[in-house]
């Protein structure tokens, strides 16, 4: 009888390297669904934009971010600025500065086993963002439109709420992408909360609204690093704050950054984009800096 060849059994080709994207893809998708499975940080993340807007219209302001009647000056629109920003700066610096030292132990882990960088840190980036611009879209509605506007903006006639909106999502974002250096610097997510309160008053103080900045050698250059300066100098060119409000106590000028022109109001936009993609940056360097020797040149 003819022998019986033994089985062989054939070897299982290893499993390809997931691509970039595709990683991006995976990694969107289970952030999501952590999120949506804590049911009470959705209600904090829907409830706290409006609170905070609510709250914002416990400031007097009779003629809102508009000209005052009767040719007086408006010195009521800085502070309802003020307040819009502190408010875009809290929420997108919140909803970052824990989550990449919370899952610190899970990213080592998972970059050992090919995680790519860019397509982790990416992923927050785009989540949080969504997040980030949808809570700061509510409470710019909340604090603005029952105020007094002014008819028109620079770049669209009839009204100036898309323009005073998007300086604000872009200050919450930016201030997002704030919030992912800290986590990405800190070594424990104790030390993050004290940091979450000295970025907010770093942009409460730089922001240019509390009191001038222009014109002042050293702390007007300090300022340049805040993405609150340059968001409201966008708002304040929106609404032509200089027009409505004149020179600030003590001095015979206008902030330069505040002219209500395009070209000034694009330059305040683009120096927000500027600010949040060197943070983004950043954030890469901080993480590569965490890493083993092996992984960096991953």
């Amino acid at each position: 009888q003819p022998q019986t060849q033994p089985h062989t059994q054939t070897p299982r080709q290893p499993r390809a390297e997931q691509s970039w994207g595709s990683q991006l893809r995976t990694l969107i998708r289970r952030y999501l669904a952590v999120i949506a499975a804590d049911r009470g940080h959705l209600m904090l993340l829907a409830t706290l934009p409006m609170i905070m807007g609510v709250l914002s219209l416990a400031i007097p302001a009779s003629s809102g971010l508009a000209a005052a009647s009767g040719g007086d000056t408006n010195t009521d629109a800085p502070t309802v600025l003020l307040v819009l920003a502190v408010g875009a700066c809290l929420t997108g610096a919140a909803n970052a500065v824990r989550e990449l030292i919370k899952e610190r132990g899970i990213y080592d882990r998972e970059r050992a086993a090919g995680l790519s960088r860019s397509a982790y840190v990416m992923s927050k980036a785009i989540v949080l963002g969504v997040i980030t611009a949808t809570q700061t879209i509510v409470l710019s509605a909340v604090c603005l439109l029952p105020r007094k506007l002014p008819a028109h903006g620079l770049l669209i006639s009839g009204t100036a709420v898309p323009e005073l909106m998007l300086a604000a999502v872009l200050l919450g974002v930016t201030s997002m992408l704030l919030g992912l250096v800290v986590s990405a610097i800190v070594r424990t997510t104790e030390k993050t909360m004290p940091l979450l309160v000295l970025i907010t008053i770093v942009e409460v103080v730089f922001c240019g609204s509390l009191f001038p900045l222009f014109n002042s050698v050293g702390l007007e250059q300090l300022a340049w690093l805040s993405p609150s300066r340059w968001a409201v100098a966008a708002e304040a060119a929106t609404i032509n704050l200089p027009g409505i409000m004149g020179p600030p106590q003590g001095r015979t000028t206008t902030d330069p950054l505040w002219q209500h022109s395009i070209l000034q109001w694009g330059a305040d936009i683009g120096m927000l984009v500027v600010l949040g993609a060197a943070c983004l940056v950043l954030v890469l360097r901080l993480l590569r800096r965490h890493e083993s020797s092996l992984l960096r040149g991953c």
